[in-house]
């Protein structure tokens, strides 16, 4: 959908809006959000936010964090490619390095105002969820720990002061059932408990046709939660939370999407299996191996203490969660010419395999004071202090290299086996890390006695202090070399274990620190229209890469990288709260970006890289939101996103002595320039017994990705070059896509016991026309030679929801 299209259904929302004006006496609902730690309507903060109430995530079938994609078009989620349960999360096009222990995300995730340090498992289902909010843009004041990219903050439902069960039972295709409880019980007049539980099992929508092998991307999940509030006087409140979540799961496997050319002899493209192969999704895959199911669990403690004193608000957040993360990074699996040994579903001929899984364990501690009040009539301040500290290990599976012995191609073509020299190199590492960050922050928002008190200026301040430490051993991978053609073993390399190359673990040990400001300047038009301009600086911490190439580059690790940010927006209501315009434009530049650039003169199509400090770039875009009521019974919503990015210096240390190369052009991010949703909600009255609904949504997004160029130094010219065996575009870019999706319901069905029971029934299809597409795409292999791989979307998914309420 392009710009003239979003301005059609803009002028027609409010051409609709001025027509119903005039008919009834409807609006539309107020959003409430703790943004800015303290409870706010959404068109009252100058912050571009997005919301999901309760209702919305009833409506579109929210039951895990990656859900919401569809609804915000900024946010886009990416599972891990052999852990599809871990997710990287990208918000305004600014995504995560890695998964890693050693190094932080840009975006900051909340559940109840706690930090979660880890992407690990946070695809997770959440038992009793109230709300999500998405805070775009750097938060560098009131979050500010790694939250360049922006803030998600998850609110759950708290406990009432009367009785409340709640029972859903979901049914859908591919043997899905889904069953979510929970009950309210108030222990007395100021003691009031929660119990939430979540199942969900489900099969995967890509089967195997080998016998007795594993059912791809089937998972079981459970989540649970207990709540209890205290309010032993109207001026104190006490919550404490416990939730816990556990899944067992087959990642779903990428599949071979096209094979390199066969002619340029290259193994990896002789090796291919071309029945398993092709730029169309395959339903049905061939897969005899064992291997175990993935598993993560979590779980956290929460205490959340607020006290009114007069004009003054303290409040206390003490949280400890741990995190227990267990996947097998590439499937096992047997081929229809190996008994012995292991093969890959995609290349029965060559594989790198992981015998044992990737483990993480991770604890985390953290402890949050706001002070929240006013001094006399034109001053409100937020201060706080924040202290975090996690300590965890993380295990690489020792793998096993398993490749063809007589497979055509130049590379196994000679007895010394090549590429198994390459591999045993640098292998598994077990890794033992802790992380430490404190933190003080304060805001003030300043109504000087002008402009009618229409005018406020929002300073603010956070230092932050990081400490990080990691210790590293590494051990080279095992090999085992077969004759393709007969099963049969013809070469096994033991793996080693190595401490490293001084005799000694590798130790990382560095403090960072930073200041971030952030000015913001808001001025209310009138009642209805807020403008507002904004200057933010966010800050990510520095740290180390888990597979850095050396000792030395994980022991020197790499240093901070800030954000800072100037955006311009307005917030406005029109025609007596019936139609919603927010719009955001913004500029973000980074400096001292952290680049995975090539650590070492290669001309190899994949040189060794490092993480440094070695980029700067330019993010600019804005956002549009419209909301209509063009009626009582109908509500329609468009959310549109444009955004465009461009490298401004990448240079690189290595690759001539005592000289930065420039190798900007190499490096390529290519962002979704456009991404957009549209949402309807119908609610005609149809019938006497139910309150009838029909939600349909619509979302698409760009073509995305990420590559850089194989490049090595010109001694000639003194600069890099391009080399020949650099990977095709088209391996990296995830075409654009767009899915529909629907839910019809009856709610509010009288039943018993008396009058204080209802039923809802609803019918749901996520997919609705059965898209066919890439949501993850990759290269694969040593050279354009080689081939490509993706992850294909889940096809049409239909379902049946009944829901009982008894309050």
């Amino acid at each position: 959908m392009n710009n003239k299209v979003l301005l059609f259904i803009a002028v027609n929302a409010v051409s609709a809006g001025a027509y119903a004006a005039d008919s009834g006496n409807y609006a539309l609902e107020e959003v409430i959000v703790t943004a800015q730690k303290t409870e706010e309507t959404i068109q009252s903060i100058p912050i571009s936010i997005q919301a999901l109430d309760s209702k919305a995530l009833e409506n579109n079938g929210i039951n895990s964090f990656s859900d919401v994609k569809a609804l915000i078009p900024s946010l886009k989620f990416a599972a891990y490619p052999t852990a599809d349960q871990n997710l990287l999360i990208t918000l305004r096009g600014i995504a995560p390095n890695a998964l890693e222990l050693t190094q932080d995300t840009p975006t900051a995730v909340h559940i109840n105002g706690v930090y979660i340090a880890r992407g690990n498992g946070l695809n997770m289902a959440v038992a009793d969820l109230e709300r999500i909010e998405v805070l775009r843009g750097p938060q560098g004041t009131l979050y500010g720990r790694n939250a360049t990219a922006g803030a998600i903050n998850m609110i759950t439902e708290k406990p009432t002061d009367h009785f409340v069960f709640k029972q859903q039972v979901t049914v859908a295709e591919r043997n899905e059932i889904l069953t979510r409880t929970s009950i309210n019980v108030p222990i007395s007049d100021t003691l009031f408990s929660k119990l939430a539980y979540l199942y969900n099992d489900k099969d995967g929508y890509v089967s195997n046709s080998a016998p007795g092998g594993i059912d791809f991307g089937e998972r079981n999940s459970q989540a649970a939660r207990f709540d209890l509030r205290w309010q032993p006087t109207q001026d104190l409140t006490v919550d404490y939370g416990y939730d816990w979540g556990y899944q067992r799961y087959y990642s779903t496997p990428e599949q071979c999407l096209q094979v390199g050319d066969p002619a340029l002899n290259h193994a990896l493209a002789a090796a291919m299996d071309p029945s398993q192969c092709g730029s169309s999704f395959k339903n049905k895959l061939y897969y005899a191996g064992h291997s175990p199911k993935s598993n993560v669990a979590i779980d956290g403690h929460a205490l959340n203490v607020e006290w009114e004193l007069g004009k003054t608000t303290l409040r206390s957040i003490t949280a400890y969660r741990t995190l227990n993360d267990k996947f097998y990074g590439v499937l096992l699996a047997g081929g229809p010419n190996l008994t012995a040994g292991t093969i890959d579903v995609n290349f029965p001929g060559v594989l790198a395999l992981s015998a044992d899984p990737d483990h993480t364990k991770q604890h985390q501690f953290s402890q949050e004071l706001q002070l929240v009040g006013d001094v006399g009539d034109y001053i409100n301040y937020n201060a706080g202090l924040y202290y975090f500290k996690e300590s965890g290990t993380e295990k690489q599976g020792l793998s096993t290299q398993v490749v063809g012995y007589n497979v055509p191609g130049a590379l196994f073509a000679q007895p010394s086996h090549p590429f198994v020299n390459a591999v045993v190199d640098r292998g598994p590492f077990d890794l033992d890390a802790t992380n430490e960050s404190k933190a003080i922050f304060g805001q003030l928002t300043i109504t000087p006695p002008v402009l009618d008190n229409n005018f406020e200026i929002i300073p603010g301040i956070r230092y932050t202090r990081d400490s990080r430490e990691a210790t590293q051993y590494f051990r080279t991978r095992g090999v085992t070399v077969v004759d393709s053609a007969t099963g049969q073993l013809a070469l096994a390399i033991p793996g080693t274990d190595v401490i490293g190359s001084n005799g000694v673990p590798s130790k990382f040990n560095k403090d960072f620190s930073k200041t971030t400001p952030s000015l913001t300047m808001q001025y209310h038009i009138n009642p209805d229209v807020l403008t507002y301009a904004k200057y933010v600086k966010g800050y990510k911490s520095g740290g180390t890469a888990a597979i850095a190439t050396t000792d030395k580059f994980f022991v020197e690790g790499f240093g901070p990288e800030t954000l800072t940010s100037i955006e311009l927006g307005i917030k406005s209501s029109w025609l007596d709260q019936r139609l919603r315009v927010n719009a955001d434009v913004f500029q973000s530049k980074f400096k001292d970006q952290q680049v995975s650039v090539a650590s070492a003169q290669s001309s190899a199509p994949i040189p060794p890289v490092d993480v440094v400090n070695a980029g700067r770039s330019t993010y600019q875009g804005g956002e549009l939101e419209l909301q209509a009521a063009l009626a009582e019974d109908l509500r329609i919503s468009a959310n549109y996103a444009y955004l465009h990015f461009a490298y401004d210096k990448v240079e690189n240390q290595f690759l001539a002595p005592n000289q930065k190369i420039d190798v900007t052009d190499f490096f390529h991010n290519v962002v979704p320039t456009n991404t957009y949703s549209l949402s309807a909600d119908y609610s005609p009255n149809i019938v006497d017994f139910a309150k009838f609904n029909f939600n349909l949504n619509y979302s698409y997004t760009d073509a995305t990705g990420a590559y850089t160029d194989s490049y090595s130094y010109d001694a000639a010219s003194g600069k890099a070059v391009k080399n020949a065996s650099s990977f095709p575009k088209k391996y990296f870019i995830t075409p654009s896509y767009g899915i529909w999706n629907t839910r019809v319901s009856f709610s509010e069905i009288q039943t018993g016991p008396g009058d204080k029971g209802s039923v809802s029934v609803a019918l749901w299809c996520k997919n609705l026309a059965d898209k066919k597409y890439i949501s993850f795409q990759t290269g694969l292999g040593l050279s354009a030679a080689s081939a490509y791989q993706g992850f294909w979307g889940e096809p049409r998914t239909l379902g049946l929801d009944l829901i009982y309420r008894y309050e």
